[in-house]
């Protein structure tokens, strides 16, 4: 299954989750792709169907799916509007309250009243922005990923896609050594080097597993660094550009521009109004404020 890898950009690390609600019709077609993070999806109308590492599930309205770590999956709505509720808690916030969710292979569909309500009552809190909403909404994502961990582990990945999880693994050391040193001048061939494999392989590889070349996706993750720099707003653009591993201003704003669809200075500019627009929330309506989840664009 072709497939690209998402990245998931949490901007505020003191709340590392991304969170939105969708509306799927039956014109929307899904790329398949595969990330680090567990998924969680709420089906809050309708009914879906989830094909994870080549097998069908289905959930109606009321009922949870889980999309395992570097499982490749899409989804595609079976009613002629479907709508859910998505939740992506980073993988690091996870493994610091000692659940490796990236070793479990949860059941693919959770119809527990447990659960459901757990995730009800997150939807709610979103909702509500009632004081204390982010504390609340950590205890609450927390006890749900405890049920999930204690009542709703699976068995252990089939025969048939150990091999993929074996490549993917090799991608995910080259996607945490490309983070750690986003910032420095590496290149392709320090990457390959480091995972001890040749760079005709390990490039053949990566685009396999992820649709990006290593070069692109070493750009795409500077720019999502700088993303957030820019949103902080403490450094001008000059210093981020180079903070976030570009050698001079001209190559970052061609850069960004191509990957991101928006000028550094505008992007800026951008983020500071909708700060000021939402100074009395703590978190905001719109799902293109949320923190982004960046797909590769036609050239990727």
């Amino acid at each position: 299954m072709n497939a690209y890898y998402e990245t998931h950009v949490c901007s505020n690390a003191s709340f590392p989750f991304i969170y939105h609600l969708h509306e799927i019709d039956s014109e929307n077609q899904f790329l398949s792709h595969w990330h680090e993070n567990i998924e969680l999806i709420f089906v809050t109308g309708g009914s879906l169907q989830v094909i994870q590492n080549d097998k069908k599930y289905t959930a109606r309205q009321g009922e949870l799916i889980i999309i395992n770590s570097s499982s490749i999956h899409f989804l595609k709505t079976i009613a002629p509007v479907s709508t859910y509720a998505c939740l992506i808690p980073d993988l690091t916030f996870c493994k610091s309250f000692g659940l490796s969710v990236d070793e479990i292979h949860f059941q693919p569909i959770v119809t527990s009243p447990i659960v459901c309500d757990l995730f009800q009552k997150i939807i709610t809190e979103f909702q509500l922005q009632l004081p204390l909403q982010k504390q609340m909404l950590k205890a609450t994502i927390m006890a749900l990923m405890t049920e999930l961990c204690r009542h709703h582990a699976g068995p252990a990945a089939s025969t048939n896609i150990k091999q993929n999880e074996n490549h993917i693994k090799i991608i995910q050391t080259a996607l945490l050594y490309m983070k750690q040193h986003a910032n420095e001048p590496i290149s392709t061939e320090d990457v390959a080097k480091h995972l001890g494999f040749s760079k005709h392989y390990f490039c053949r590889l990566f685009k396999e597993l992820t649709s990006y070349s290593p070069v692109y996706y070493l750009n795409l993750l500077r720019c999502c660094n700088a993303q957030n720099k820019l949103a902080e707003g403490q450094e001008s653009v000059r210093e981020i550009a180079l903070l976030c591993g570009f050698e001079n201003i001209s190559y970052f704003t061609r850069t960004y521009k191509k990957y991101m669809g928006i000028l550094p200075s505008e992007e800026r500019k951008r983020t500071v109004s909708e700060t000021t627009r939402h100074s009395q929330s703590q978190f905001y309506s719109r799902t293109d404020v949320y923190p982004r989840i960046v797909t590769p664009n036609k050239e990727g």
